[in-house]
């Protein structure tokens, strides 16, 4: 299954556009997509808006995560979805990511866009 995985910006930075979108944020999807594990059952999983924070180490706040909103599916199928992204975002994290210290105000609080139904564009 493609997946692809965009930052939309911090919400302390508001949301970045293609030309303003940091090099440090394409690193970040590619780590998170590489943990991502992707739905096989039949009802294809939404797209969508989740936001977390980060600590100054940059590694999740595991108690953060909040899903902003999804395309129309079930809810069992969007919890799913959720759930799998929250365990990648985490998971990924080990020794924290690689986010640059003095841009933590631009990554302090993450909002990251999921789309499991366009093509990889990385």
């Amino acid at each position: 299954m493609i997946r692809t995985l965009a930052i939309c910006g911090a919400l302390t930075a508001g949301v970045a556009s293609a030309q303003n979108t940091p090099d440090w944020s394409v690193q970040f999807n590619q780590d998170v997509a590489k943990c991502w594990n992707v739905n096989t059952s039949a009802e294809q999983w939404p797209a969508m808006i989740v936001s977390f924070e980060m600590t100054p180490e940059a590694t999740p706040v595991v108690d953060s995560f909040f899903l902003i909103g999804a395309t129309e599916a079930s809810d069992a199928t969007v919890q799913a979805a959720f759930a799998s992204i929250r365990r990648a975002v985490i998971r990924c994290a080990d020794f924290g990511y690689d986010l640059p210290e003095n841009d933590y105000d631009a990554w302090s609080t993450m909002i990251i866009t999921i789309d499991p139904r366009v093509p990889d564009q990385q």
